[in-house]
């Protein structure tokens, strides 16, 4: 062998006695440390996982608050409350039902492969609307998906009453106009008909307005409001109305013997006023009709999003001093319950009448907030003590 090739092979490394790679105790070593890393990973990743579901659902429980608005402002009700949430829900999408106003889908285009109503946990969402009442409920059972728990989540969603507001308010104002046209054209007495001009036929809700003839001195132009059915023979429920008057040939009232005691009610000059805040309101009314008068019924009608409560009748002067009760909701009168505007009163706690040449003092009318500055309007129903043909005044105002 050349000394050359010697070299080479006493080059070489010895061997180490070790081939590469990990131990069986290095890998159960490795294996333990990522359990304890998992182990104490894991909580942490559900809680982030519910709380990515939480706001999903959140987001989701919104989206469907303003769908609920949006139908509401349209129909001027939530979708009825059936039990079946799918279905309720369902009707922002397809309106089954045939509700009037209806102008939806009221849903985004992500909602429509019917998944608006499961939340991120795939639980059903609650849906809770009582008829007549100005809220509904949106609940999801959250991560446990039990009812009823405190990880709930919940929604609810308030009727749009500034919307209502501007709506009323809007139709009024046509209502005015309309009224207008009809004076300016009819000036010594009221049409027996009356073509509403076709800029102005429809209200804030797209319902046609209606006139109604009483007799040659009134009449009274009206809409449907918000639940979009008008009185039949004149405004009623919830309807909004401009009532206009005429002055009989020859001058003087109307009432006696064999006259329309249409608009003998007056409002007593400087009798309005306000306590507690402006959330309550006082005012006086005259019977000019020459004989006692009881009051059937009466429409309210005023601006802002608060509701009537209670009407404390009448007391010998105004001052918000009336204890005995007219009319108050849950205990006594028709309706029983806190009225928005407008509002009908068609039954009262004790009796209404106004005697001839007499004021009656309407004490306390109590809000749910102050009216100071808003429109107050009332329309009386009414006939002669013992029976007779109905009539109507109607009163209107700014509270102080």
């Amino acid at each position: 062998m050349s000394p050359e090739r010697r070299t080479r092979r006493r080059s070489r490394p010895a061997p180490s006695g070790r081939r590469g790679g990990f131990t069986l105790i290095e890998v159960i070593v490795v294996i333990a440390i990522l359990a304890i890393l998992a182990g104490a990973m894991a909580p942490l990743i559900a809680a982030q996982v519910d709380q990515q579901r939480r706001l999903a659902t959140q987001d989701q429980l919104q989206a469907l608050g303003d769908a609920l608005r949006a139908y509401e402002r349209d129909v001027n009700a939530f979708p009825p409350d059936t039990g079946d949430d799918v279905a309720d829900l369902g009707e922002l999408q397809t309106d089954t039902l045939g509700a009037t106003g209806w102008s939806g889908p009221y849903l985004t285009a992500q909602w429509a492969a019917g998944d608006y109503a499961q939340d991120a946990w795939g639980g059903l969402i609650d849906y809770a609307y009582t008829a007549g009442t100005p809220t509904a409920t949106l609940t999801s059972a959250g991560p446990d998906q039990a009812a009823a728990t405190a990880d709930d989540i919940a929604l609810t969603v308030v009727k749009d009453y500034a919307s209502v507001d501007r709506r009323v308010n809007g139709t009024y104002e046509r209502l005015k106009l309309v009224a207008g046209d009809v004076y300016g054209n009819n000036p010594t007495k009221a049409p027996s008909t009356y073509t509403i001009p076709a800029a102005w036929q429809t209200d804030a809700w797209g319902n046609n307005l209606v006139y109604h003839y009483s007799n040659d001195e009134s009449a009274v132009i009206y809409s449907a409001g918000p639940d979009g059915t008008p009185g039949a023979g004149g405004p009623s429920g919830d309807d909004i109305y401009f009532a206009m008057v005429w002055s009989p040939p020859g001058g003087g009232g109307s009432g006696g013997s064999g006259g329309s005691l249409d608009d003998m009610l007056t409002l007593v000059a400087g009798s309005v006023s306000t306590c507690s805040g402006g959330a309550r309101v006082d005012l006086s009314i005259a019977n000019g009709a020459g004989q006692d008068v009881d009051v059937t019924q009466m429409d309210v009608t005023w601006t802002g999003g608060t509701q009537l409560q209670r009407i404390y009748s009448e007391g010998s002067t105004s001052g918000c001093t009336g204890t005995s009760t007219l009319w108050r909701a849950g205990t006594c009168g028709v309706p029983t319950t806190n009225q928005t505007s407008p509002s009908t009163l068609t039954a009262f706690c004790k009796a209404f009448t106004v005697t001839a040449g007499s004021t009656y003092v309407l004490n306390r009318m109590q809000f749910s907030a102050s009216v100071s500055g808003r429109s107050l309007t009332i329309l009386f129903t009414y006939q002669p003590s013992g029976g007779g043909t109905p009539a109507t005044s109607t009163i209107s105002l700014t509270v102080p």
